[in-house]
């Protein structure tokens, strides 16, 4: 059995978008299959009324994914086989592949840990050989059944594949299948690390069903590093929650001195940002200078979920809403306005009475 509580590092650190956030992650004493676990406080909120809200990070296996939105008190958004390339996905799988924490064949959804070193060894060797067989069939289906299709081949099929097929739309080759990441990705899924992106400013309920000996133990594994940095994160009473922006860009201060336009840039900037997980890694990631095109996009394609990461304050919007006048910018100042998050926070996703935006 693993002790999941144990040989956990929170690392205070300052992310490639300029805030100090604290991360943790199982280290080198773990068991390796864990090395691939991480949580990521990227934004710890106190409003006027001590309501918590979170934003985080979260790396676990992709096939926990459907057990995470399980929790309808999150806003989420997450790494998309869609989006990302061919490339990326295909690398992550062979350099840094999903191992299950195997269990023991048992009547119901769960079995003890399998220990026995051999039959652990060997239960791997099978998983990584039917990875091998998904990346060589995936890599079939972009450039078509050739005679060189091996796993450890992929990054030359890969070359060949953008340089003579996707590029060039086909034309430099009339054999290859030429299927879109969206159908060929999904074979590799199995053994695909996943990143998320989670707001809630409800997490007990969470921890109590997955911190647990009945719970899957990979979301058991993911579950305990979330509170893990949740307790090592110290929040910040500030009007404003808003994901990947510095937090001397808002305060109270200075907070009425804005425009609506002006605050709606620095929110629809967050709400930017918070989407970019889709297609990129969001640890790795440097903010993007101008995000106008694509804040605008998300509005006049009605895509909202990004907008669920960011809040106000309550007090603070309803003198907000005099101040700035928001009736008259098509901005809700009655109703529900929190959605998924403690009453005493304005999810921007509310604050939207007409959708899309001319």
């Amino acid at each position: 059995m693993i002790d999941f509580e144990k040989n956990i590092t929170i690392t205070p650190q300052i992310m490639p978008w300029g805030s100090q956030c604290v991360q943790a992650e199982y280290n080198s004493d773990a068991d390796p299959r864990l090395k691939g676990f991480k949580a990521i406080i990227v934004c710890d909120s106190l409003n006027a009324n001590n309501e918590r809200l979170v934003t985080m990070i979260a790396r676990f296996p992709r096939c926990i994914l459907a057990e995470v939105n399980t929790h309808r008190v999150f806003s989420r958004n997450s790494a998309s086989s869609r989006a990302r390339s061919v490339k990326t996905t295909i690398s992550s799988v062979m350099n840094d592949p999903y191992i299950p924490l195997f269990s023991r064949n048992h009547k119901g959804m769960g079995g003890a840990l399998m220990t026995d070193p051999n039959k652990i060894k060997e239960a791997t060797r099978l998983w990584l050989k039917a990875r091998d067989n998904a990346v060589e069939n995936e890599l079939r289906l972009l450039v078509g059944d050739k005679d060189n299709i091996k796993a450890e081949n992929w990054e030359q099929i890969v070359d060949y594949y953008y340089t003579n097929i996707y590029n060039s739309e086909g034309l430099s080759d009339q054999t290859a299948l030429s299927v879109h990441k969206q159908n060929a990705n999904r074979l590799i899924e199995p053994f695909m690390w996943h990143e998320a992106l989670i707001t809630s400013s409800y997490w007990t309920n969470f921890y109590n069903l997955r911190i647990s000996g009945f719970a899957q133990p990979e979301i058991h594994a993911i579950a305990t590093l979330m509170r893990a940095a949740m307790d090592a994160s110290t929040p910040k009473t500030r009007p404003m929650h808003i994901p990947f922006v510095a937090d001397n860009t808002v305060n109270v201060e200075n907070l009425f001195n804005f425009s609506w336009d002006e605050l709606k840039t620095i929110l629809m900037n967050s709400a930017a940002e918070c989407c970019r997980i889709s297609y990129k890694d969001r640890s790795t990631m440097q903010n993007r200078q101008d995000n106008t095109a694509l804040a605008t996009r998300l509005l006049h394609d009605g895509h909202m979920s990004p907008l669920e990461h960011q809040a106000i304050d309550l007090q603070v919007y309803k003198n907000l809403s005099k101040n700035l006048r928001f009736s008259e910018s098509n901005i809700n100042v009655k109703g529900q306005l929190n959605g998924n998050l403690s009453q005493g926070w304005v999810q921007l996703r509310h604050m939207f009475e007409h959708v899309p935006e001319n």
